[in-house]
């Protein structure tokens, strides 16, 4: 996992998760970092991957079909694995099937980068994904809003992330992820998800 990723996966869980809740990560492989590291205090914590390996609780056949309760989760997340997901869209209602009613959905994946397959590579996520993401969940039923939403600009390697934060009937907290890494663009902030600021700014 690169240093932003791994960066805005610890602010996620300082501003979104809290102790003892139930976390499922979507493509857990532990590699160089995962974010498991974040885990609060007395919470539980699954990773489900197509393989085994260091993270790996569960090892599945395909996301879409996750062999969890409706509402099981506080929190699902996901970073550096939707570009390998042939049909990520059908994997995100998984998700939002998962997720309880008041919880949180986290993705950071690539809007720029290298090809790299495990086992394939199919897609890069720009400043509308979200709200894509949000919408096509409402139509099959999902009451999902999409609360934050940034590209990071990293100069000092290929990747820039795109970061996705969705709650299912809920709402974010006090302190935002953009609160905690400024130098980001084309930000969406709830309620005025539709304005995009297109601050440039440059991490240090």
């Amino acid at each position: 996992m690169h240093d932003t990723a791994y960066a805005i996966g610890r602010s996620f869980f300082a501003c979104y998760v809290q102790p003892e809740a139930a976390i499922l990560e979507i493509g857990s492989m532990n590699v160089n970092g995962g974010l498991r590291d974040f885990c609060p205090a007395g919470s539980s914590y699954t990773g489900v991957d197509f393989t085994p390996g260091p993270g790996v609780d569960l090892v599945v056949e395909q996301v879409a079909k996750l062999p969890f309760d409706p509402g099981a989760f506080d929190a699902v997340v996901s970073s550096s694995a939707f570009e390998h997901d042939a049909m990520f869209w059908v994997t995100f209602l998984e998700i939002c099937r998962v997720v309880k009613e008041g919880g949180y959905i986290y993705i950071n994946a690539p809007s720029k980068g290298d090809y790299h397959c495990h086992p394939i590579d199919a897609w890069r996520f720009f400043p509308d994904s979200g709200v894509a993401l949000c919408t096509w969940a409402r139509l099959n039923g999902y009451h999902m809003t999409l609360l934050e939403s940034f590209i990071t600009q990293n100069d000092a390697e290929v990747w820039n992330d795109c970061v996705m934060i969705f709650g299912k009937r809920a709402y974010p907290p006090v302190t935002l992820v953009t609160d905690r890494h400024p130098n980001i663009m084309n930000v969406r902030i709830w309620p005025d998800i539709e304005t995009v600021d297109r601050r440039v700014g440059r991490w240090p």
